[in-house]
């Protein structure tokens, strides 16, 4: 047994009280005669006796009594293992108020429920402890370790979410913190519903920490359906035409669902209305139509009536109505597979051949393609760079099998490409890999098939051997050379197609060949999508805007003024954890509208499958650590057993109780057998 507090051990020399007023207390007899007292003698020396022996039973249970209440005050304890009792304690939680945490089981809300958890816990510790709040909505606060009062207050703060820490993240801001803000040895606790999509479970291992307790709060809730994306059928599309979507929904339960109804809203009207059915833990593609306004944007809002769990039922998407993409396709011999590919309402496609050419308005073109010229004057050259460099033109560069390679080395110096054109080599090459992450191919592949009938080439201009500085090969030769290179500057892409179409490749007869070109007009057009996911750092490019003042994000009655970036691909507006709230924001600049722009809570909570208590528990056992506790909070002696891992056995509320015992027992002989009067 040992003592929290061993100094007051010494109050057991106030033992001496009772002793000392016991020996030198005698009592007084008051005489009284009698006329025959030779029948009394025996009978006094028979109360004398009891008398003594009473007075010392009452002696023993005053001490008794006495020392058990002294050392109640030393808080004595049994150590529950080998280390000794910190005299005090660091405590770190985590209070999981994610999305999923707003639903409810038979007790009520579940972030209720673990904030209320996370006071008695707090409650059970001395007030000599430190604490820090950890929650998924983290700032630099969350960091450092607060007094009881302060720690409660955080917790009173604490509301439910859409960020969602990852485990991982979790476990690393609290090894950080601990080095840097601990006083005392850490013990953490993760009270949560133990989400499959948040947490793993071989993240909560021990690290800096002397023990772990898991505490889960269980999620009753397996129904939900979501809605996952949605995105346009076709890449363009115009004011007052139709607009064609396509929006996937996910039945995340093992229950049917019928009649769920979805709703499309364009700027504040319902457009289109449907019911549908989805079957359990399947996913349901849903075509959706309506006609474009003749607003500059369009505002629009997918909504489903699924419940409990709300924050999946609403998807926010914004277009912007253009105007058709105009194509500058400039040619020493027409080809007609470009002339077909766009014949098109999309674009306004014209011709020039490269003896008219003009020159001063280049930049006012989205898609800028040289076909197979053999050589390029200065004057062409300086306004290529100008439209590139200053204007919204992206440029295609498609050499013939006669090209003077040092004109167009020229061209790239002056785009700054950092490539050259080195002499043609005649070689039969099949193209062995694509880039499928870069805009151009991103939506046109389902899978990255590597064994797809891919065109060959003939002949060929070998790129210098510093291709890959600036730049990356979209499609690539068996022999690793570029077949179609790109690289972006100012916003503006650069395309180099390393043959011609015409004699050195049968890329016009391939299905490769419309997404590529087609994509090469668009691609500027996706710089700006048509949503965004909040929760994570990204960045946001407006197109043809290049100026920082006066920018702003407005939704509602929020106004959230963002950072800038200004990268080699264009100016970005950089989008932090600090925007947290979903929906369509209006970019204002000196309070004009320039941009709308979509931002939907992430879909990773929307998968309700939580870590039952057998997989806590096995995941536990497996790692065969006493340290890592499992805390259940259906019983009520739970704060008693994180009292005891902390503070030991505790072992004052017995002596409390033996003192009122041995109270009791000298009442009752005091009261049960009084003092005999022994004159009697």
């Amino acid at each position: 047994m040992k003592f929290l507090h061993p100094e007051i051990l010494y109050g057991l020399f106030l033992l001496a009280i009772p002793v000392i007023i016991h020996l030198f207390h005698f009592k007084k007899f008051k005489p009284v005669y009698f006329s025959q007292i030779e029948f009394l003698k025996e009978l006094k020396k028979e109360s004398n006796t009891k008398n003594k022996l009473k007075e010392w039973l009452l002696l023993l249970l005053r001490v008794l009594a006495i020392a058990c209440i002294v050392i109640v005050f030393a808080q004595p304890y049994i150590p529950t293992s080998k280390n000794t009792i910190d005299s005090s304690n660091s405590i770190s939680l985590f209070i999981d108020n994610s999305f999923s945490s707003e639903a409810n089981n038979e007790k009520g809300t579940i972030v209720d429920l673990e904030k209320n958890i996370a006071r008695e816990i707090i409650h059970s510790f001395k007030e000599t402890d430190e604490f820090q709040i950890i929650s998924n909505n983290f700032e630099q606060k969350n960091l450092k370790y607060y007094t009881k009062e302060t720690a409660l207050s955080l917790i009173d703060e604490i509301q439910v979410s859409s960020s969602s820490l990852s485990s991982k993240d979790l476990r690393s801001i609290q090894k950080n913190s601990g080095k840097l803000h601990a006083n005392f040895p850490v013990s953490t606790f993760f009270i949560s519903d133990f989400q499959k999509s948040q947490f793993k479970l071989e993240h909560l291992k021990k690290s800096h920490e002397k023990k772990i307790f898991l505490a889960p709060v269980h999620n009753q809730n397996r129904k939900n359906v979501s809605i996952q994306s949605a995105y346009l059928t076709k890449p363009f599309f115009r004011k007052n035409q139709q607009i064609d979507l396509e929006v996937i929904l996910k039945n995340h339960s093992s229950e049917n669902y019928e009649g769920l109804n979805i709703k499309l809203f364009n700027n504040g009207k319902v457009k289109s209305s449907r019911s549908i059915s989805i079957q359990s833990n399947d996913s349901s593609r849903v075509a959706l139509s309506f006609t474009a306004d003749d607003s500059d944007f369009q505002e629009i809002i997918i909504q489903i009536n699924d419940s409990p769990i709300g924050f999946d039922n609403n998807y926010h998407l914004s277009l912007a109505g253009k105007d058709k993409l105009k194509i500058a396709y400039i040619y020493r011999t027409k080809h007609q597979y470009f002339t077909k590919l766009f014949k098109q309402e999309e674009f306004e496609f014209t011709s020039f051949p490269e003896s008219q050419i003009p020159y001063s308005e280049l930049g006012t073109y989205d898609l800028i393609i040289l076909d197979e010229l053999l050589n390029l004057k200065s004057g062409f050259i300086q306004a290529l760079s100008k439209s590139f460099k200053e204007g919204n033109s992206n440029i295609c560069i498609i050499p013939s099998a006669n090209s003077d390679v040092n004109t167009y080395n020229q061209l790239f110096l002056s785009l700054n490409q950092r490539i050259t054109f080195q002499n043609k080599r005649t070689q039969t090459l099949d193209i062995l890999k694509l880039k499928f992450d870069h805009p151009i191919f991103q939506e046109v592949f389902k899978t990255e098939n590597k064994d797809i009938n891919k065109p060959t080439t003939n002949h060929y201009f070998p790129l210098s051997e510093n291709f890959t500085q600036k730049g990356a090969s979209l499609i690539s030769l068996q022999n690793g050379n570029p077949f179609l290179w790109s690289n972006t500057e100012n916003g503006n892409f650069c395309f180099v197609l390393t043959t011609d179409i015409s004699t050195g490749t049968n890329l016009e007869q391939h299905a490769l060949f419309v997404p590529t070109f087609y994509n090469m007009s668009f691609i500027k057009e996706k710089t700006q999508k048509l949503q965004y996911t909040l929760g994570s750092e990204q960045l946001i490019r407006l197109k043809g805007n290049n100026n920082t003042e006066k920018i702003s994000l407005n939704i509602a009655d929020k106004t959230y003024y963002p950072t800038f970036k200004q990268t080699e691909s264009g100016f970005y507006i950089v989008i932090d954890n600090n925007l947290n709230t979903e929906g369509i924001y209006t970019v204002l600049q000196e309070n004009k509208p320039i941009a709308k722009l979509g931002f939907n809570y992430p879909r990773r909570e929307s998968d309700l499958e939580y870590f039952s208590t057998d997989e806590i528990n096995t995941f536990i056992s497996e790692n065969d650590d006493s340290e890592i506790q499992l805390l259940d909070f259906s019983k009520d002696s739970f704060i008693q057993k994180i009292t005891e891992q902390f503070e030991g056995k505790i072992l004052w509320p017995y002596f409390l109780a033996l003192s009122l015992l041995f109270l009791i027992f000298e009442i009752a002989l005091i009261k049960i057998r009084p003092y005999e009067n022994s004159n009697s």
